[in-house]
């Protein structure tokens, strides 16, 4: 799928303008390193605390990204239930 990033500015759409298909994302959580799909394990997360992905703060996106990482290079897959 494509992904299209529009950064809100006082003359266009607002940052909780509300549309189908489009989520609000803060632009620290991509400089932290976040990338389209979402992991299963963030998934997890996001579904078990019922936040959206703005609603973590960016040391929580940080951190699971670099549990990940350690898993992909070191083994094994970390779930939301060793969590």
């Amino acid at each position: 799928e494509d992904v299209e990033i529009l950064i809100p500015n006082k003359c266009s759409i607002r940052s909780d303008w509300v549309c189908d298909g489009w989520i609000c994302m803060f632009a620290i959580s991509v400089k932290a390193g976040f990338k389209f799909p979402f992991s299963p394990l963030m998934v997890g997360i996001l579904n078990t605390l019922e936040l959206l992905p703005c609603q973590l703060m960016p040391l929580i996106w940080k951190t699971v990204l670099a549990i990940e990482a350690v898993c992909r290079e070191h083994g094994p897959t970390i779930t939301l239930e060793d969590l």
